[in-house]
């Protein structure tokens, strides 16, 4: 939710900036990063195949779902502040070179937006949680094809010729069928992993 969030607001309020935010906003993503790392590695840990082989392994806290929304949504918007600029600046031709979040209050809004649809979310409404899981599900394969579209572009070196986003139906057709394929590998990593499909449910 936060990548869809962050992709909308560079989307209409800074087009084709390609500029990377401002070195006080990085700071703020690289703790938004690290905090997802941090409470990723202790949720994995807690996970049955980990418990088993190391049954005494410590843990910094026992993991829940409700904080996994917020580290994940914090971790969304870093890549997408982080891959829009990326992203424009290998499709167009003459690309804006201002940052794309140009302050901590844009970069606030963002994350304040986030904030708000994670407590929406919270709410166990199924009018929220529907369009919710479809739209999550969305962002993440529209990020990994953006990021695969720039890899094809470069390999290609065809980056930087464009002026509108239809000439490059090739190449995101590319990034998207990658995207596909990893979705699926590391999908099977993840049963054979855990043993299902279904969600995980932490608790304690």
């Amino acid at each position: 939710m936060g990548a869809i969030i962050g992709l909308l607001f560079q989307g209409l309020f800074a087009r084709h900036r390609s500029g990377f935010p401002l070195k006080r906003v990085i700071a703020l993503l690289c703790l938004l990063a690290l905090v997802y790392l941090v409470d990723g590695l202790n949720s994995y840990l807690y996970l049955p195949p980990f418990l088993k082989v190391f049954p005494g392994m410590p843990h910094l806290y026992v993991p829940s779902n409700m904080l996994r929304l917020f580290t994940g949504t914090g971790m969304g918007t870093v890549i997408a502040l982080v891959l829009y600029p990326a992203f424009v600046g290998s499709v167009f031709v003459d690309p804006d070179m201002q940052p794309v979040i140009v302050d901590l209050k844009s970069m606030s809004i963002v994350v304040g937006l986030g904030i708000l649809v994670d407590l929406l979310i919270l709410t166990d409404s199924k009018y929220v949680l529907y369009p919710a899981a479809l739209i999550s599900a969305g962002g993440i394969i529209l990020l990994l094809t953006m990021a695969y579209t720039i890899i094809v572009l470069r390999l290609f070196h065809k980056e930087n010729q464009f002026t509108r986003i239809s000439q490059i139906l090739v190449p995101l057709l590319l990034g998207f069928t990658i995207t596909i394929i990893q979705i699926t590998i590391f999908d099977l990593i993840r049963f054979i992993i855990t043993g299902t499909w279904s969600g995980l449910v932490f608790g304690g």
